[in-house]
């Protein structure tokens, strides 16, 4: 079986205000794995996690995801294969705030051409499954509180089965008991589906609900750039 993810020889290079390239010689992720990334604000965890998105392309280097070269793919490429095979928690949610919740949850299947009342059910039964009350599913995603945007959020990252789900900070507005019930959430999601699950966090109290925690310096060398 391939790896969910498998970088090799990969260099990045950001130009702007804050410039810096980051390096990445070898590192990759077994399919099903729970890995924790870790590292302190500005080393690269957020690039990283660009690049495995599809979001960024490195200079040079190969970017593997579930078995497929990103930096072989056209821009348009790599989106059609996001939406449809990767599932994405980012920070901030991302929600669509003029969209109901159930149509922000919808979103990757419409993205991916995969829309249909199967669909439609699965999105309801991961609202359930989530803790989200049949009353808010029509609501607009900015009426929400934070933690239920949350789960909005995570709902919508699993409601296509991917094989791969990366999660950006989801927890870091949340206090110790909800995030934990949280990760349970996710956690149990990703044993339904088989994904690998791919977290980054600056939060070292998460490490045990993993099966493996990397920190960036480990793995990738993160240099300014001279201009």
């Amino acid at each position: 079986m391939n790896d969910a993810v498998a970088i090799s020889a990969l260099r990045y290079a950001y130009r702007g205000p804050s410039a810096f390239s980051l390096e990445v010689a070898d590192f990759a992720i077994a399919a099903g794995e729970r890995v924790l990334l870790v590292g302190p604000s500005g080393c690269g965890k957020s690039t990283l996690l660009n690049l495995i998105c599809g979001t960024a392309t490195p200079d040079r280097g190969r970017v593997e995801v579930l078995g497929e070269d990103l930096t072989a793919m056209s821009g348009s490429r790599r989106d059609a294969f996001r939406a449809r095979n990767l599932g994405v928690i980012f920070q901030q949610f991302n929600l669509l705030p003029y969209l109901s919740v159930i149509d922000n949850v919808l979103l990757p299947a419409r993205l991916a051409g995969e829309s249909g009342a199967a669909t439609v059910e699965r999105a309801q039964a991961l609202l359930a499954e989530l803790g989200l009350a049949e009353s808010l599913w029509r609501q607009k995603g900015a009426e929400l509180s934070a933690g239920q945007q949350q789960r909005v959020a995570a709902a919508r990252a699993f409601l296509l089965r991917p094989g791969l789900v990366v999660a950006d900070e989801p927890t870091s507005a949340l206090d110790a008991d909800r995030r934990d019930a949280f990760l349970a959430l996710m956690m149990a999601q990703a044993r339904e589906t088989g994904a690998a699950l791919l977290v980054v966090s600056h939060d070292a109290a998460l490490h045990d609900q993993f099966d493996r925690t990397v920190a960036v310096a480990d793995i990738a060398a993160k240099q300014k750039v001279t201009i």
